[in-house]
């Protein structure tokens, strides 16, 4: 039975009239329940949902549309862009090539089966579930990636990967999976090819129908396996063949070929040709190969007659295999069936079977359905999907597979097309960026909302309010996207820039889709401007300054925007960084930063110049943060000796603090140099050897005094007196203040 993916690229022709509140861009019909994709990737379904198969989290019957929720039921499923349904149970793949599945898990079909690695959640490949689970890899080896097609059957399923091979699990009664055996599969299987080749290749279409499954090739020939009762694989075999072989043509001569697209029903096969006819296969009991013949079964392919049987069907443009029923969209956008009617899945106002095509009425009964872009058949039930957006269904409804609203005993059946029911929801908008009440460190900060409705949202009604004024899009800065029908992006940029520390607020006040329906509530964002890096409040050891034995280095930031933080920093000392987690750092209040030398490993040598570099940044929201790096230097002044010189020896300078001059005592012979904090001398002074007579000579030694006068243009500060004497050398520490 087809009940695989049909993906539709719409492009969207905006004509007279309003397009339906639900937006659809494919559909699939399991055996009793219904898939919906919209086109953000989102998933739909309605109808039975005794084994999970809806994925709302639930085990009840959605006799109108819910959205299928996201794994571990948080949130919702996203980012898929094809869905298929089969037996209770239900299959995604997302655009990462990811597959993913919910529902019943009777005999694997899944795909999640677990041998307890920690890789992947560990589920039972029993036991059903209610939201998706991903499908594995081969051999419960990871996950199933890259692939680009799915399609779901009674209890197993089919992929296709990237490089055109084919995979499945599930069910393998009749060596439908095509793996060459009859085992049912818990993890995916490569399908074989057929005698003598490993692997069956270049395939671009699959179909499973009960217990037989299709595969379309690249060169246009169909492949089938799996049971044969009804000679539903289309060509000469066995009851069954586990191995893939090529489809005969009319009355087993040659091969079926030109072949663009194919389906499978329960027990009979559809391809459709490159011009436009339609080729069936199998059982035969309904009608369901439109030849109106009577034979119980035609084991090899026959055309399906026109519907006056005086020519054959054409003009078809995509096929769709139910139970014992077929349907065929044409070129035109209607809709044609053929086959078994007892519960109206033909679609034709009544249920009187046919054995050639017939035309799908429309929702009074009285004229046809038209503007159909896709199909899609389940067990008893067809759905139609036209180019608005808009889902029509028809036939068996007794679990609510026809969405719109109804069900009933289990031969509840509509005969005409229904609408599938949407709620009515009022346009919805919410501020992608900035965040409320967040920072921003772009002068050109702008403002972007989502807008959300059940219709057509109409550009011409949306107003934004700023404080001051109201301003629509006709404004050059406010700009509508469109993301689909019912969706888009609204987006203001300022046209000057904003400055440092404005306040910006603005607020979307209205909108309304093309029915009427209008915002309700007004939505509204504030942010703050801040486009100035941090300040250095206080640094210790100051510039270009003595320090006696420094132990450490203290920092105090202040950034009175968006913030500094602890971990906003770096900190560079004589070419080594230091970070916030570095051992040696401490940190307080976000900010201020100590380094303490000792516990850094930071050895400081005496009158070595020591150079600091500190770079510190902001943290807006949105963004790239501000930054500032401050760099200063400092000399450490370690072990100088200013111990006494010996009790005969006398070394001293006055005053202190002194103001004009500096007088020394000291040894006679001694020389003495005065130095700057960089090492220069600034003065120097020579206490030569006086000559005694033997009246004035004596064993104490002469003390005399020396005298040095500072230049005017020196600075006040800290210098260094040194005396060279008897071999030795003293250093002693002054203050000049001027």
């Amino acid at each position: 039975m087809r009940k695989a993916i049909i993906l539709i690229v719409l492009i969207l022709t905006f004509v007279g009239g309003a397009f339906a509140r639900c937006y659809y861009s494919s559909i699939a019909a399991g055996y009793w329940h219904s898939l919906g994709l919209k086109p953000g990737g989102g998933v739909w379904a309605w109808g039975s949902n005794q084994s999970g198969g809806i994925g709302d989290g639930t085990l009840t019957d959605r006799l109108t549309p819910v959205e299928v929720h996201d794994v571990g039921d948080s949130g919702f499923l996203g980012g898929v862009i094809q869905v298929s349904g089969g037996l209770e149970f239900s299959v995604a793949l997302k655009s990462d090539g990811t597959v993913w599945a919910w529902g019943e898990n009777k005999y694997g079909q899944l795909g999640n089966a677990d041998s307890g690695g920690a890789s992947h959640f560990v589920y039972d490949d029993s036991v059903d579930m209610m939201t998706p689970v991903q499908v594995v890899g081969p051999n419960d080896e990871g996950y199933l990636t890259d692939f680009i097609k799915i399609d779901a059957t009674g209890f197993n399923v089919f992929a296709i990967k990237s490089d055109s091979t084919l995979w499945s699990w599930g069910e393998n009664v009749f060596g439908e999976l095509g793996d060459g055996t009859d085992t049912t599969r818990y993890t995916p299987v490569q399908v074989v090819g057929p005698p003598g080749i490993d692997y069956l290749t270049d395939v671009i279409e699959v179909s499973g129908g009960g217990w037989n499954t299709f595969a379309l090739t690249a060169d246009g020939y169909v492949w089938s396996w799996g049971e044969n009762f009804f000679g539903q694989l289309g060509r000469a075999t066995g009851t069954y063949d586990t191995r893939p072989g090529k489809v005969m043509g009319e009355g087993g001569s040659g091969y079926l070929t030109n072949i663009i697209s194919i389906a499978a029903g329960s027990s009979h096969g559809l391809a459709l040709t490159a011009g436009g006819t339609v080729w069936a296969w199998g059982l035969n009991d309904n009608g369901q190969l439109g030849n109106n013949d009577t034979s119980w079964s035609q084991r090899f392919p026959v055309q399906v007659l026109d519907s006056d049987s005086s020519g054959y069907l054409s003009d078809v443009v995509m096929i769709a295999g139910g139970n014992s029923h077929s349907v065929a969209l044409k070129s035109d956008g209607t809709v044609w069936t053929w086959g078994e009617n007892r519960q109206g899945e033909l679609g034709t106002g009544d249920t009187v079977e046919s054995r050639v095509p017939v035309q799908v009425v429309d929702s009074s009964g009285k004229g046809h359905l038209t503007d159909i872009i896709a199909i899609s058949a389940g067990m008893c039930h067809t759905l139609a999907l036209d180019r608005y957006g808009s889902v029509w269904g028809w036939g068996n409804n007794r679990d609510g597979q026809l969405g719109d609203g109804t069900s009933g005993p289990m031969d509840y059946y509509v005969a005409t097309p229904v609408e599938v029911a949407c709620e009515v929801v009022m346009p919805q908008a919410t501020v992608v960026s900035p965040p409320n009440y967040g920072t921003s460190s772009c002068s050109d900060q702008g403002v972007e909302w989502l807008i959300e409705a059940s219709d057509t949202i109409d550009p011409a009604t949306i107003l934004v309010y700023d404080g001051s004024s109201t301003f629509d899009t006709a404004d050059a800065r406010l700009t509508y996207t469109p993301i689909d029908v019912s969706a888009g992006r609204l987006e203001f940029v300022p046209d000057s820039p904003w400055a440092s520390y404005d306040s910006v607020q603005f607020c979307l006040v209205a909108v309304e889709d093309i029915t009427g329906l209008q915002l309700e509530d007004t939505v509204c964002v504030e942010f703050y401007i801040d486009m100035i890096p941090p300040m250095m409040t206080y640094i210790s050891p100051d510039s270009t300054i003595l320090v006696e034995d420094p132990a450490e280095i203290e920092i105090h930031h202040r950034d009175a925007g968006c913030g500094s933080k602890n971990t906003s920093w770096k900190l560079t000392v004589d070419g080594v960084e230091f970070g916030f987690a570095d051992p040696g750092i401490a940190t307080a209040a976000d900010s201020i930063v100590v380094l303490s030398f000792s516990e850094a490993g930071v050895n400081l040598q005496d009158m070595d110049t020591v150079f600091v570099e500190f770079r510190v940044w902001d943290t807006p929201d949105i963004c790239p943060p501000n930054e500032t790096t401050f760099a200063w230097w400092f000399i450490p002044v370690v072990g100088i000796d200013e111990e006494k010189l010996p009790e005969d020896i006398e070394l001293s300078v006055w005053p202190n603090p002194f103001n004009g001059a500096c007088r020394i005592a000291a040894p006679e012979e001694t020389e003495v140099e005065i130095f700057d904090i960089n090492g220069r001398i600034v003065g120097a002074a020579y206490m030569p050897h006086v000559t005694q007579t033997a009246r004035t000579r004596s064993t104490t030694p002469t003390v005399r005094e020396l005298k040095w006068s500072p230049d005017e243009k020196l600075p006040s500060g800290i210098y260094l007196v040194r005396a060279r004497f008897g071999g030795k050398e003293k250093i002693k520490r002054v203050i000049y203040l001027k």
